[in-house]
């Protein structure tokens, strides 16, 4: 289960990367968005002024005496990627079950077509029947015809 956090905005100076003005919560131009813990959040705002944004955008201190608030971000980055991996189980799921009913309306429309070439296959052999039947009643209506005129 994903971890609560709050979320906070800082202005960091551009090259100490050490935070200017308390933390506030409302985003504005400028300000460095920054994930804490609830349990964090009151010593951070009391003790803003000891932390700094490091390049990767971690919030650090080098005074050993402030509470190390860098396993924030870290579990805020844990909770973004267990989210993610939720959804893409989600969607892993769904396509499974596409790909499954895929492979049945397949497997359905292969018996179709087997039936159908079975079919075709029948309906040739009765009209080749049907061919030679006609081709015996044809040589039967000619001799009838010759005997016809023949005996007139």
């Amino acid at each position: 289960m994903a971890t609560s956090m709050l979320t906070y905005y800082v202005k960091a100076d551009s090259e100490t990367g050490y935070f200017k003005a308390v933390p506030q919560m409302d985003a504005a131009e400028g300000l460095t968005q920054i994930f804490i813990l609830p349990e964090s959040r009151d010593f951070l705002l009391k003790n803003w002024s000891h932390y700094y944004l490091d390049s990767d955008g971690v919030t650090k201190t080098d005074d050993h005496r402030m509470m190390d608030i860098g396993t924030d971000h870290l579990i805020h980055l844990n909770n973004d990627l267990q989210a993610a991996l939720i959804n893409s189980n989600k969607t892993i799921t769904a396509l499974q079950k596409a790909s499954g009913q895929l492979g049945g309306a397949q497997a359905q429309q292969s018996v179709a077509m087997d039936q159908a070439s079975t079919d075709v296959t029948s309906l040739k052999q009765i009209a080749a029947q049907l061919g030679g039947q006609l081709a015996q009643v044809q040589v039967q209506l000619a001799a009838i015809a010759k005997t016809d005129t023949t005996t007139e």
